[in-house]
C-alpha cells in the first residue's frame, strides 16, 4: 500500500522492513497509519480496530521501499510470532517499533516480557536492526506526571537487558500532536541512506515526491 501515485513510478533503490509490535490496544494501528500517511488525523471517537494475526503494508519514500509488519497484540498472536514463526516476522528486519501504552502500567510486566523476547529474536536475525520504543498515548496522562511515568517505564523496560541495550531509543508519543510524526520522521531518516542533496533537489524538481515529507 502506498500513499501517493508518484511513488509507484519511483525507482526502488533499497528495501527496508519495519516491525510494529505491542500489546493489544497500545495504539499500534494508529501509529501504523501515521507511518503510511503522516497527514492522517485520528479522531477520538474512531472505532477500535483489532489486528488479526498480522498485516503488511508498503510505502516508498526517496527510492526506499518500506514494508511494515503490523503485529496483532493479543497474547495468542504474540506467542505464535515469537515461538512458531519468528523467521517470518523477524527475518530481514531493519527496525522494530515497540509501542507501550502509558496508561496501562499494570500491563508493563507483560509488555516487557514480549519486548525482551523480540530482542532475542532480532539478535539472531539481524543484530544491527534499529530498536525504538514509543511510550504512547502521552495525551492521556496529567501534566504533573508527564516526566515521572515515562521515566519509570523506561527504567523498567531496560532492566536486566543484556543484549542490544545501547541500541534502544525512546520516544514519548501521541497521535493527537506532532510527537508521533517527529518520531516517525527520525525513523525514516535513520533507514534512508540516500539523503544526497543533489538527489533530493532532482526529485523535488521532477515532483516525484512531496518536498514536505521527511526531507
Amino acid at each position: 500500500m502506498t500513499n501517493r501515485k508518484e511513488n509507484k513510478q519511483e525507482k526502488i533503490l533499497a528495501q527496508k522492513k519495519i516491525v510494529l509490535m505491542g500489546l493489544a490496544e497500545a495504539g499500534r494501528n494508529t501509529v501504523c497509519k501515521k507511518f503510511l500517511n503522516e497527514k492522517w488525523v485520528p479522531q477520538k471517537n474512531d472505532p477500535y480496530h483489532a489486528t488479526i494475526d498480522y498485516e503488511t503494508h508498503e510505502r516508498t519514500i526517496c527510492g526506499t521501499k518500506f514494508t511494515f509488519f503490523n503485529l496483532g497484540g493479543q497474547t495468542a498472536f504474540l506467542d505464535r510470532f515469537l515461538d512458531k514463526i519468528p523467521e517470518t516476522i523477524f527475518g530481514g528486519i531493519d527496525t522494530l517499533v515497540f509501542i507501550v501504552d502509558v496508561i496501562k502500567i499494570p500491563e508493563l510486566n507483560r509488555a516487557k516480557y514480549y519486548f525482551d523476547k523480540a530482542l532475542e529474536k532480532i539478535n539472531i536475525y539481524n543484530p544491527k536492526a534499529l530498536i525504538y520504543i514509543f511510550i504512547n498515548k502521552m495525551d492521556l496522562i496529567p501534566n504533573s506526571l508527564k516526566e515521572e511515568i515515562p521515566h519509570t517505564i523506561k527504567e523498567y523496560l531496560l532492566r536486566k537487558i543484556s543484549i542490544m541495550k545501547d541500541k534502544i531509543q525512546f520516544y514519548e508519543t501521541s497521535v493527537f500532536n506532532n510527537s508521533t510524526n517527529r518520531a516517525i520522521e527520525a525513523i525514516y531518516r535513520a533507514n534512508i541512506h540516500i539523503f544526497d542533496e543533489d538527489l533530493i533537489k532532482e526529485k523535488k524538481k521532477n515532483k516525484k515526491i512531496n518536498e514536505t515529507i521527511y526531507l
